[in-house]
Formats: C-alpha cells, sequence, structure tokens
C-alpha cells in the first residue's frame, strides 16, 4: 500500500510526465484507502479542477467536508471551484462556513463579505464584515463624550468636580437597562426553572 508521500510523488511524477489521468488515478487509489490524510484529497480535487472536472472535483472535497471543516484550504479551494461554475452564492457560503468554523481569521471573514457583496446579498456581506472588524480592547479608548449640565446648583459645581475626578480613577458602572430582565422581569425565574429541570431550555 503506498504512502501518503510515495503516492504524491508519483502524482507529481505522472504530472510531470504529462500523464494527469494516471497521476489521478493514483491519489482517486490513495484517497479511498486512507480517509485522514488531507493534502493527497486536495491536490486530487486540485488536479480534477486543472483538468476540467469541477465536478468531480466538488465532489471529493463535499465527501471529506465534515472532517475537513476546520482546514481552511479545504473551504478555499470550495469556493474557487464553486466560483468557476458561475455560483456565486455558493461560492461565499463556502467561504463562511470557513469563517464560522475559524472565528480567529479575520482574512477568511473579510473575504466571505465580499463574496457575498459580488453575490449581490448585502445582509450576508454585513454579517461577514462585523465578523471581520470585531471590537478589541482599546479601540474604543479615543472615544470623547461631551455632557451639558443645566440648572445646576453654582454652590454644587465644586462636588460634581469631585465625582468627575473619582469617575477618572475608579470608572464608571456600566448599567443595563429593565429589558435584561426579561419582558415580564422572570428571566431569573426563568433560568432557574431550566438550569433545575423544571423548565423548558431558552429558545437561544
Amino acid at each position: 500500500v503506498l504512502g501518503s508521500q510515495h503516492s504524491n510523488a508519483h502524482f507529481d511524477a505522472c504530472f510531470a510526465a504529462n500523464r494527469p489521468q494516471e497521476g489521478i488515478k493514483v491519489l482517486t487509489a490513495f484517497c479511498e484507502r486512507n480517509s485522514a490524510d488531507t493534502k493527497p484529497r486536495l491536490d486530487l480535487a486540485g488536479a480534477l479542477r486543472d483538468q476540467g472536472r469541477p465536478g468531480a472535483a466538488l465532489k471529493v472535497l463535499d465527501e471529506w467536508l465534515m472532517g475537513e471543516v476546520y482546514n481552511l484550504e479545504h473551504h478555499r479551494l470550495r469556493a474557487e471551484i464553486l466560483s468557476g461554475l458561475k455560483r456565486p452564492a455558493d461560492a461565499a457560503a463556502a467561504l463562511g462556513m470557513g469563517s464560522y468554523a475559524l472565528p480567529k481569521d479575520l482574512q477568511i471573514a473579510l473575504d466571505a463579505a465580499e463574496a457575498w457583496l459580488d453575490a449581490g446579498d448585502m445582509g450576508q456581506a454585513m454579517v461577514f464584515w462585523d465578523r471581520a472588524h470585531k471590537l478589541k480592547p482599546g479601540h474604543l479608548a479615543g472615544n470623547r463624550f461631551r455632557i451639558v449640565l443645566r440648572g445646576l446648583e453654582p454652590a454644587r459645581i465644586p462636588e460634581g468636580a469631585s465625582a468627575l475626578d473619582r469617575v477618572g480613577q475608579e470608572g464608571l458602572p456600566n448599567h443595563y437597562g429593565a429589558q435584561r430582565f426579561g419582558g415580564r422581569g422572570d428571566n431569573a425565574e426563568r433560568a432557574r426553572d431550566w438550569l433545575s429541570g423544571r423548565g423548558p431550555a431558552p429558545r437561544d
């Protein structure tokens, strides 16, 4: 049984000798026997695409899609083939799947946003644009606000100045509104029932 390196070397030799169909057969046989090796499958799909067989290339990739969900090259190759087949929405979805699987890779999120824009779906484009531009600590450090107090008694100005100094040193609590407690104000009770098995799980 040929190993991965041997199979790839044989494949490369076949293509160098202008025998692409033989090289494709070598990798096809290897991939049918080995389900855990990524590179031969990508090489096989790329070769099939280059030989004008995009449908067969997609079949190779789709058969192993779940096993390769965290492989960025896999998603990019699928998107490239789908784009070549004039299926822009499917190509954008392929990049989007890669973005969800690899959330720390901001470039694929940006590529997915541009692909959805090319596909004419502004809503999806904005979803991935936001994923590519997530706020990080410090991003809002330059924000400035001006608060105007009217009708303040002059005698209380020093009190206000003292309060502002304290905010500058200790920070300001991040307050939240009543909506966080649920429409009926019963979020805490419902969560307690869910965690104790007495109530249903949250909808989302």
